[in-house]
């Protein structure tokens, strides 16, 4: 989407100010939020109903997989917010729980591989505070 400029609050229908965040000024911004909410939501299900969900769903494993696919994706984005949540989610659900198979260690070591090797291109769009989150959830691992 396009930027759009807007000076001080807008007038909504009911009087009240409506005040637009400069940094949502677009549709791709402003998806982020809903992105990062529903990435630590599902982590979060994940890691407190483990035990239920490893009884009631069938093959966990290739559930938990998916998660993880997803989790990969939003650490390598491009966008701050959404990668320091995928980072700090995936580091979440190894300290709450490290008895994990090797396919899904794999999975996040792939992550981190990645993440790594984006932040040391020339032109990383990675921010300083996701390497500095990788290093201290490994050095926790």
């Amino acid at each position: 989407g396009e930027s759009t400029q807007v000076e001080g609050p807008l007038k909504a229908e009911q009087g009240r100010p409506l005040m637009v965040h400069h940094s949502r000024n677009t549709a791709v911004k402003q998806w982020n939020e809903p992105r990062c909410t529903t990435v630590e939501g599902v982590v979060r299900l994940c890691r407190v109903f483990h035990d239920v969900l490893d009884r009631e769903v069938g093959d966990l494993l290739e559930a938990l997989q998916k998660v993880f696919h997803h989790l990969h994706l939003a650490a390598n984005h491009w966008a701050e917010e959404v990668s320091l949540v995928g980072t700090r989610s995936i580091h979440s659900l190894f300290v709450d729980r490290t008895v994990y198979p090797p396919s899904l260690w794999d999975m996040a070591w792939e992550a981190w591989d990645q993440l790594v090797r984006q932040i040391c291109q020339p032109e990383s769009p990675i921010k300083a505070k996701v390497p500095t989150l990788l290093v201290e959830g490994l050095t926790e691992l």
